[in-house]
């Protein structure tokens, strides 16, 4: 760790320990995994380092993991001795917000088959089940039973007709605003912590939900007039006012999410980027998904990026195309050549674009239990109350809303 006055210091340092072409190396991390790594030449002096780890599905067990606060990926790695630990799917991120959601990792979780957070807007979605992934699309959309009685629901972005409207932190703003120091900071909209308003005698009010050990929902707060804060609940509904108890529990079971069971739920999901292959992905509605910033980044930008794919060989890749944001020459890569570099070596048969920020990163464990890190080693932390300084952790990183492991 070092500390640096300011962000413009670190980056001059970072130019000269950061910016460099990786050595190409093939490695055999585990039985039937294996760590490859080389750089890949962009034109005009651009370049990334791409690393890439496959896998035996059959025989190294999966996971994705959705803690309730950020962690880093180096420490949750040191936690579950895991193999590969790496960053997993968009969260909530804000520099300046009076408050946190229950769960960050945005849109659709899934944890230990129980709900984390229901979805406000149609996404794909990545499911692990049994150690193994899948990719599937997941619409904001669904059944419930509230008190007895079966109803539709749909996320409160989608703009569709349902019997109840689902909020959550997808529906938080997140706006980019000039900071004096650092030159750009990510500030939660306050209001957006609030559901809409609802004028009187509107016949709807918004009911705040707390998950019990079953599997069920009950009831924390039911507010008439809306403006019910979201990060204060688990799931928060808004409903028919004749189907709620003012005073008293309601009962809720959600029975699906899109394609998703309810009573059959995989042991973890998460909302992801887009599939790999997509057309389009400058237009994709995920790039105007402000509950993630103002430019999140599927368009022409170069950035770093992690993908997992599976290939017609029976292998699945977990690819981490690096890049930091200020270099001139490490640039990371657009969508268009991510996807045109994974289709140029593999016949991909499923693949998606996870974290498609800086934040992405990459743990490996090697034999004798050491841990070397890959990507966000760009990251620097903000000075905070007392602290002093900028303070640099290349290994650290960004602490990350979910995981992802292989054992």
């Amino acid at each position: 760790m070092r500390i640096f006055s300011t962000p413009e210091a670190a980056s001059v340092h970072m130019e000269r320990e950061v910016d460099r072409e990786a050595e190409p190396f093939v490695q055999e991390v585990a039985a039937g995994v294996q760590l490859t790594a080389f750089p890949l030449a962009l034109g005009g002096g651009a370049f990334t380092n791409v690393y890439d780890v496959s896998w035996e599905t059959a025989n190294n067990p999966a996971g994705i993991h959705v803690p309730s606060r950020p962690l880093p990926v180096l420490d949750f790695a040191r936690s579950q001795h895991s193999t590969v630990t790496a960053s997993g799917a968009f969260f909530f991120l804000a520099d300046e917000a009076s408050a946190l959601p229950p769960h960050m990792s945005l849109n659709l979780a899934v944890a230990d088959a129980g709900i984390r957070s229901l979805p406000v807007t149609d996404r794909e979605a990545l499911l692990c089940q049994n150690g193994e992934f899948m990719l599937m699309h997941v619409p904001a959309r669904g059944k419930l039973i509230l008190n007895g009685r079966e109803l539709t629901w749909e996320g409160s972005r989608t703009g569709r007709v349902a019997d109840c409207y689902a909020y959550g932190n997808g529906n938080a703003v997140i706006n980019g605003l000039v900071h004096p120091v650092t030159g750009k900071a990510r500030v939660l909209d306050e209001a957006s912590r609030r559901t809409p308003v609802l004028p009187a005698r509107a016949g709807w009010v918004d009911v705040a939900f707390r998950p019990t050990p079953g599997g069920e929902f009950v009831s924390s707060a039911v507010a008439a007039n809306g403006e019910l804060d979201i990060f204060s609940a688990h799931l928060v509904l808004r409903c028919p006012s004749w189907l709620v108890v003012s005073h008293g529990l309601n009962v809720l079971r959600i029975e699906s999410i899109g394609p998703l069971s309810g009573e059959r739920l995989p042991d973890a999901a998460v909302s992801v980027g887009p599939s790999l292959g997509l057309l389009g992905l400058a237009v994709h509605p995920i790039n105007h998904d402000f509950s993630m910033g103002d430019n999140v980044g599927f368009g022409s930008r170069r950035l770093a990026r992690m993908l997992l794919f599976a290939t017609a060989d029976g292998l699945t890749h977990l690819r981490l195309f690096d890049g930091r944001p200020e270099s001139r020459t490490f640039t990371g890569v657009t969508p268009d050549e991510a996807s045109a570099a994974v289709s140029s070596e593999h016949n991909v048969t499923w693949g998606c674009f996870l974290d498609g920020g800086q934040t992405a990163k990459l743990c490996i464990r090697d034999a004798d239990g050491h841990h070397t890190t890959y990507g966000n080693r760009h990251y620097l932390r903000w000075p905070d109350g007392a602290e002093r300084g900028f303070r640099w952790t290349p290994d650290e990183g960004r602490p990350v809303g979910s995981l992802i492991t292989l054992n």
